[in-house]
């Protein structure tokens, strides 16, 4: 009996301990263990005063406290096996029927002093002698025993799956709880079966709680740790050294081994001299190395690579160096591939020449570098490279660009820099002191025959002084391109130089690109009106003709600002000023009552692709509630120079609508009877060039005569523009034409004055 409560005393005394610091610790699973433990307690501080009794009272209340102690224990068990393996068990069925089951078994065992169906009591003697009262099992004790049992297997199930699931890694936290456990219970089955009177099975149980506690609140997995981090750098793809505190290596990872070609342990030592060469120290500056990280090249047992490589000693708490580790980051083929698309990114894919956007970086990067070096921005242009393209074939022409490229990169000096802007445009930009027109000549003509010996090359190079050399490298090279248009079409001349006309263009570009939309905002772009009459002269409508009263210049002419805004694309933005204008005007003369005029507007090319032209001009007249008949839409034959498909399906748009086409300038280009027959319009405006002077009169007015008619027959009506004399009025009006615009009859006005002479 003695030895028995001693052992029991200082299990009660050891888990008190265990308790108080479940109670301490904030780790996970601690407020598990607290319950757990101190449910223990109240099944092993009962068998101490089972063996203590003197009286039945007390024998029988301590054997209920057993009872309901191994319940709680056992449910407790269960709870913290859940949490631990990290099973879902919060809110489950399970949970709650274990709950149910549990407390349902506590309230029939209390339940014993009054139905007396759980046990009875007799007093016994042990084998010393002394008295001990001994409980007699009843009917629901077995029930009870079931309970327990049930409770203690589900524990064991659970710890059971997860060590069979577990990597052997890890296996061993779970067999540490699981074998006392199963020892613990067939202790208890054992002491059950025989009949023994001291239940020396709480001892195990003991130990189990005592088992829980480490594992759950106190053991720091060191060794896991240790495996884990081992496994994880022998697998990873860097090479890793370990060296100690004197800087021997003392660990390389496979990844190593292999970038050092080492094959056994032996030859570990073999790395420390190597790796000071890699680090290009020696014995006494490693030691003053805390950390370093560089990237550099190594000749290794699987060829030359580039690694970035990291160096860090290591301290224990007190500051005292215990080792150091180095870790080769494998960057061979990042970088190779960074290399790849920097190449990529920064030179043309045709002919390995810089690209446009990176050529210009470093043109500017060099021009600040030395911005006091005079410099010449020079630009080429093969002249009708398009036809090349139509008639060789793009093979052909792509060849052609290449051998530029050569031709280039040949006589080029390491002073030049040189990359392919566009198409078949090529900057360079050379040290004016290196510049030879003669060399510059030579080269070109080295590509006269570059197509075919039948075909003459023209390659022209403009030529730019780079004089401010804080701008932008495009402005420059522009420049350069600019000073090619003046010798464009001269079969001598190669090499043309930017001046200040051009310059002077180029600003006046300026001028009237930033200054239209305060001008249009305050009125200074307006309206002015032709009249269209008869050969009587009486009014049927009026072309809308724009005018810019200018701040500086005075009153602009179109000619010498709607090119500049079909250049810099703002020409849809005027164009739509001056339909909405025209809609205004018609808007005003509707609401006067007066619906029998209407306006011609302009529409540019351009337009076509700044904007859905049918879309804005619906949208307007919607507006303004203007009848589209109202509103003709004047469009020029060069409209038709591109994208014509396109186009056709907007003038059938705008056709369907109710607008009326009029083709405008019609004799004074590439006018053809095939424009006639493709393109849909409803009124053909005559250009009055075909009655200027020419040599054969006769031969011209039958040629206008056969226009004017062959319209009529197409049902399209003929407005003569340009008309100056009552002569051209007689002659047209002879040849059958019934409309005219012109000097003659009244110049552009403005809206004001137009309405006064015409209108009401």
């Amino acid at each position: 009996m003695t030895v028995y409560l001693t052992t029991i005393t200082v299990m009660l005394i050891i888990l008190v301990v265990c308790i108080a610091g479940a109670a301490k610790s904030e780790r996970p699973l601690a407020k598990d263990v607290f319950f757990l433990l101190c449910y223990m307690v109240l099944p092993l501080a009962a068998n101490e005063v089972i063996a203590l009794a003197e009286s039945e009272t007390i024998a029988k209340f301590a054997y209920l406290l057993y009872f309901i102690g191994t319940d709680l224990m056992l449910y407790s068990l269960v709870r913290y096996s859940v949490d631990y393996c990290d099973i879902k068990y919060d809110g489950s069925i399970f949970k709650k029927v274990l709950i149910a089951i549990t407390v349902a078994d506590i309230f029939l065992v209390l339940l014993n002093p009054f139905l007396g169906h759980v046990f009875e009591l007799e007093e016994s003697r042990l084998d010393s002698g002394e008295k001990y009262i001994k409980l007699v099992s009843l009917w629901y004790h077995k029930i009870h025993l079931g309970v327990s049992y049930m409770l203690g297997l589900i524990t064991a199930l659970i710890f059971t799956i997860k060590t069979i699931r577990s990597s052997k890694l890890v296996r061993g936290k779970y067999l540490m709880f699981l074998v006392p456990f199963l020892l613990t219970a067939a202790w208890e089955t054992h002491y059950i079966f025989l009949n023994r009177p001291l239940d020396y099975s709480m001892v195990g149980y003991a130990v189990c709680g005592i088992v829980v506690f480490y594992f759950a609140v106190v053991y720091v997995p060191t060794a896991l740790m240790d495996r884990m981090k081992s496994t994880i750098v022998s697998s990873i793809s860097d090479g890793v050294i370990f060296f100690d505190d004197n800087n021997r290596c003392i660990y390389a990872n496979s990844n190593a081994e292999l970038i050092f070609d080492i094959k056994s342990e032996a030859e570990l030592e073999g790395i420390r001299a190597r790796f000071l060469k890699i680090m290009d120290v020696d014995e006494k500056e490693i030691a003053t190395i805390n950390s370093k990280k560089f990237t550099k090249k190594y000749h290794g047992s699987d060829g030359e690579k580039t690694f970035e490589i990291e160096y860090h000693r290591l301290y224990d708490g007190r500051g005292h160096g215990i080792g150091a580790f180095a870790r080769f980051i494998d960057r061979t083929e990042e970088l190779d591939r960074m290399q790849k698309e920097h190449y990529m990114a920064t030179h043309d894919k045709l002919t390995g020449l810089y690209n446009a956007p990176y050529f210009y970086e470093l043109v500017e990067r060099r021009l600040k570098a030395d911005p006091d070096r005079k410099y010449l921005a020079m630009s080429t242009d093969v002249r009708g490279f398009k036809l090349i393209n139509d008639r060789y074939g793009r093979p052909v022409g792509d060849e052609l660009l290449i051998k530029i490229a050569n031709v280039i990169e040949n006589n080029s000096s390491k002073h030049t820099l040189y990359g392919r802007l566009s198409g078949d445009k090529f900057g360079l930009l050379i040290p004016a002191k290196h510049y030879k027109e003669e060399t510059i000549l030579r080269a070109i003509k080295e590509l006269d025959e570059a197509v075919s010996p039948d075909y003459k090359l023209l390659i022209h190079l403009g030529v730019y002084e780079v004089t401010e050399s804080d701008k932008r490298a495009s402005v420059m090279f522009d420049r350069a391109a600019m000073a090619i248009n003046d010798i464009k079409d001269d079969l001598e001349i190669r090499i043309a130089y930017y001046s200040d006309r051009m310059r002077d263009e180029m600003l006046w570009e300026q001028k009237i690109a930033s200054s239209l939309d305060d001008a249009v905002s305050r009125g200074c772009v307006m309206p002015f009106l032709q009249a269209q009459v008869d050969k009587n002269g009486k009014v049927s409508g009026a072309e809308v003709l724009v005018r810019w009263e200018h701040d500086e210049e005075g009153m602009l002419m179109p000619q010498s600002f709607i090119s500049v805004l079909e250049k810099n694309g703002t020409i849809a933005k005027l164009d739509k000023y001056m339909w909405e204008s025209a809609c205004r005007i018609l808007r005003k003369w509707s609401m006067k009552g007066i619906d029998d005029l209407y306006l011609s507007v302009n529409i540019s090319p351009r337009d076509f692709y700044l904007l859905d032209v049918p879309q804005v001009l619906e949208e307007l007249t919607d507006l303004y509630e203007v009848d589209r008949k109202k509103l003709r839409l004047e469009i020029t034959e060069t409209i038709m120079m591109d994208d014509v498909n396109m186009k056709l399906e907007a003038f059938a748009k705008l056709r369907a609508m109710g607008f009326i086409l009029e083709m405008d300038d019609f004799g004074s280009g590439y006018s053809s009877l095939n424009m006639l027959k493709d393109m849909p319009v409803d009124v053909l405006k005559l250009d009055m060039v075909f009655m200027s002077d020419t040599a054969n009169k006769e031969k011209n007015d039958k040629i206008v005569k056969l226009i004017v008619k062959l319209a009529g027959e197409l049902g399209i009506h003929v407005i003569a523009e340009g008309v100056e004399t009552g002569e051209q009025v007689r002659s047209l009006s002879e040849m059958g034409c019934l409309t005219f615009q012109g000097y003659y009859f009244a110049k552009p006005i403005p809206l004001v004055e137009f309405e006064k002479r015409h209108v009401g």
